[in-house]
C-alpha cells in the first residue's frame, strides 16, 4: 500500500482547507523538499512540515487519516452541503474554488462564497455547524501564546480576523463583546466562546490563530527592518561602557523587582502557581527557592539559597507534565524526549569545567522533579546589549568571540557541539567576563550512543544562527564543531554590524539564504573594519564545512594575531 504521506498535493491541500497550514507555508516547504531532492534526499510532505514545527504530529496524524478515509477535503464537503441545500448553484461554487487557488494566500471557501454574495452570513453558519456535527472529534483548540499582547487585544485580534475571513457576522462578535448572549458572561477568551457557539470550526480556529501569528512576525520584522534603515556606524561600544552600562540595569533592575506586580496576565497566574508548587516541594530539602529567574520551552530557573551555607545559586527544574501543563508550551511538555534532553545536558555540564561556561554544582531528584544547580551569574545577554548599543567596537566583538572560542575549544576536547550559539545565550557578568549559557542542544559527536534522543534530521536550533548542515541542506554533512564556529561567524556580523547577515520572517526562506546567498561583506557597512577581521568573518561563515575553521584552536590564533594589532596600534600611539 502507498504511504499516505507520498502525496504531497493532497496532505497539502488538506492541511490548508483545516487551516493548519497557510498557502505562503505550504509554497515554502513544497519549495523545500524540491531543494531537498535536488540534493538527493527523499522527504516525506508530512515530515518536513513536523521537523520545521509548522505542524504538530496530531495535526499530521489527522491528515493522514483524512487521506486514508479518502474522505473528501473540508471546501468540497463545505461545497457539498451547500448545494444540497440550494444556497448557492454548482457554477457559482466553482467560480470561487478557481479564485481560492488563485489566491496567493489562503482562505477557506466560505470567505469567497460570501465576498461574491453567492451566499448569507446566516447560511454561511449553517454550513458550519452541519460540518461540525458531520465532522469527527479533532483536535483540541491549539492555545495561543503571544508575548506582549492582553486578553483583550487577543480577542479583537481573534475578532478581527474572524470577520475578515467571513467566518463570522458582526451580530456574533457583539454577543461577546457587548455580553449580549445570556451565556457570553461566563467566556473570557473569544475563541472559546465562538467555539461553544459552534460559530466557527476548529479549523478556523487553527487558521485564525496562525494568522494572527504571521502578523504579529510580520509586524515585529518591518519594525527590525526600519530601525536598520536608522543605524549610522561609528566606532561603537567598548568594554568599558558595555560593563557600566550592565552594573546600572541591574541596579535599576534590583529597583524594579521591590515593587509587586498587581495585574497579572493569565500566564504570569499560572506561572507564580508554578513557583508556589516549586518552592512548597523543595522547602525541606536543602535549597530554599527564592525567586524566578527565566522560564524556557520545557525548564523553569530560580534563584535559590543552599540552607547549609547561605549561598546563592540559580537551579533549573524540569517538572513534570502535571504540574507545569498550564505554564509550559503544550507541544513542548509532550515532547517525549524532553527529559532525555535534560539529562543530557546535565551530564554534559558536570563534565565541563572552564572559567567562560556556566558552571554546575550540584544535581538530583525531588519527588517529580528533575534538577540541576549553577553557579548565580548576574549580567546581560549579549543580544540585548546589541539592543541598546546597535552594535560594538571592532576590538570589543573580537574579545567576546575569542572568549566563546576558548570555551567551544574546551567543550571540543569533550567531543561535544553546543548546537545553539547565539548572543541570547552569550551573557556579560558585570565584572566584564564572558560566559557560554544554555546546553539544552549540546550533544556529543560522534554520539555516546546508537539510540538517538533527537529523531533522525530534526532540525534544531536557531535559524539565523545555523550553519546549512545544521538545517539539512547539506547531503552527507552532520553538524559538528563547525557548525558552532559558523553561528559564532554570525554572532560575530550581528555584534559589528548590529544585526545577523540574513534576514527574512519566513524561517525556511532564511535557512536558504544561508545556503545559496552570498556572504555579505561586513567592510562594506564599516569601512574602517580591518581585512584581517573581515577575512575571519569569511572563513567561519564559509558554506562548505569544510572550508571553515576545522576546530575552535584553528579560530582562536587567528583572533589572538588580530587583538595583537590592536595592543601594538596602542603602544605605538603617543
Amino acid at each position: 500500500m502507498e504511504h499516505p504521506r507520498t502525496k504531497p498535493a493532497l496532505f497539502g491541500q488538506i492541511a490548508l482547507e483545516l487551516g493548519f497550514l497557510s498557502q505562503e507555508e505550504l509554497e515554502e516547504v513544497l519549495k523545500y523538499q524540491q531543494k531537498l531532492q535536488s540534493l538527493g534526499y527523499s522527504e516525506f510532505f508530512g515530515d518536513i512540515c513536523l521537523k520545521l514545527g509548522y505542524l504538530t504530529k496530531s495535526q499530521v496524524d489527522q491528515i493522514i487519516q483524512y487521506q486514508r478515509n479518502t474522505t473528501p477535503t473540508p471546501s468540497l464537503t463545505y461545497g457539498q452541503i451547500g448545494l444540497q441545500n440550494g444556497f448557492f448553484t454548482p457554477q457559482q461554487l466553482q467560480e470561487c474554488i478557481e479564485l481560492q487557488k488563485k489566491s496567493p494566500t489562503y482562505a477557506p471557501i466560505g470567505h469567497y462564497l460570501l465576498k461574491k454574495n453567492y451566499i448569507t452570513p446566516e447560511n454561511h453558519q449553517a454550513i458550519l455547524k452541519a460540518l461540525s456535527r458531520a465532522s469527527s472529534p479533532s483536535l483540541p483548540p491549539k492555545t495561543v501564546q503571544l508575548t506582549k499582547t492582553s486578553p483583550s487585544e487577543l480577542n479583537q485580534l481573534y475578532g478581527r480576523v474572524a470577520l475578515e475571513y467571513g467566518m463570522v457576522t458582526p451580530q456574533q462578535l457583539d454577543e461577546f463583546f457587548y455580553k449580549k448572549a445570556p451565556d457570553a458572561q461566563k467566556f473570557k477568551k473569544l475563541e472559546d466562546y465562538l467555539l461553544a457557539k459552534n460559530y466557527i470550526t476548529t479549523g478556523d480556529h487553527h487558521f485564525i490563530i496562525k494568522t494572527i501569528e504571521k502578523r504579529k512576525i510580520s509586524e515585529k520584522y518591518t519594525q527590525r527592518q526600519n530601525e536598520l534603515k536608522n543605524i549610522h556606524y561609528g566606532k561603537g561600544w567598548g568594554k568599558q561602557l558595555t560593563v557600566q552600562w550592565i552594573q546600572e540595569q541591574l541596579s535599576l533592575g534590583e529597583t524594579k523587582t521591590s515593587k509587586s506586580k498587581t495585574n497579572l496576565t493569565e500566564a504570569e497566574i499560572h506561572s507564580r502557581l508554578l513557583f508556589l508548587k516549586i518552592k512548597q516541594m523543595f522547602s525541606p530539602n536543602v535549597f530554599r527557592i527564592v525567586a524566578p529567574l527565566s522560564q524556557g520551552g520545557t525548564a523553569v530557573v530560580y534563584r535559590a539559597i543552599y540552607r547549609q551555607t547561605g549561598q546563592e545559586v540559580a537551579i533549573k527544574i524540569l517538572p513534570s507534565y502535571e504540574v507545569s501543563k498550564d505554564v509550559l508550551p503544550r507541544d513542548m511538555l509532550q515532547d517525549q524526549a524532553r527529559e532525555k534532553r535534560f539529562q543530557r545536558e546535565k551530564l554534559i555540564l558536570q563534565k565541563i569545567h572552564h572559567p567562560n561556561i556556566v558552571q554546575i554544582l550540584d544535581a538530583g531528584e525531588v519527588q517529580d522533579f528533575s534538577y540541576y544547580v549553577m553557579e548565580l551569574l548576574e549580567g546581560l545577554t549579549l543580544d540585548r546589549i546589541i539592543w541598546k548599543a546597535k552594535y560594538l567596537e571592532e576590538r570589543y566583538a573580537l574579545e567576546i568571540t575569542l572568549s566563546i572560542a576558548l570555551a567551544l575549544e574546551h567543550i571540543w576536547k569533550l567531543s561535544v557541539f553546543h548546537r545553539d550559539v547565539k548572543p541570547d545565550n552569550i551573557l556579560i557578568l558585570p565584572n566584564g567576563n564572558i560566559k557560554l549559557l544554555d546546553f539544552g542542544l549540546a550533544k556529543h559527536h560522534p554520539p555516546t550512543s546508537k539510540k538517538q534522543i533527537t529523531p533522525e534530521n530534526l532540525i534544531l536550533g536557531t535559524p539565523s544562527y545555523m550553519a546549512p548542515e545544521q538545517s539539512g541542506l547539506l547531503k552527507n554533512f552532520d553538524p559538528d564543531i563547525r557548525s558552532d564556529i559558523y553561528s559564532l561567524g554570525i554572532t560575530l556580523f550581528y555584534m559589528l554590524a548590529g544585526h545577523p547577515p540574513y534576514s527574512h520572517p519566513s524561517p525556511l526562506s532564511l535557512m536558504m539564504m544561508h545556503l545559496e546567498e552570498e556572504i555579505p561583506s561586513i567592510r562594506q557597512k564599516r569601512p574602517e573594519i580591518s581585512h584581517q577581521t573581515e577575512s575571519i568573518l569569511q572563513k567561519m561563515l564559509a558554506k562548505h564545512p569544510d572550508y571553515r575553521y576545522q576546530t575552535p584552536s584553528e579560530l582562536i590564533n587567528d583572533l589572538k594575531k588580530a587583538l595583537a594589532f590592536f595592543l601594538k596600534e596602542r603602544t605605538q600611539s603617543p
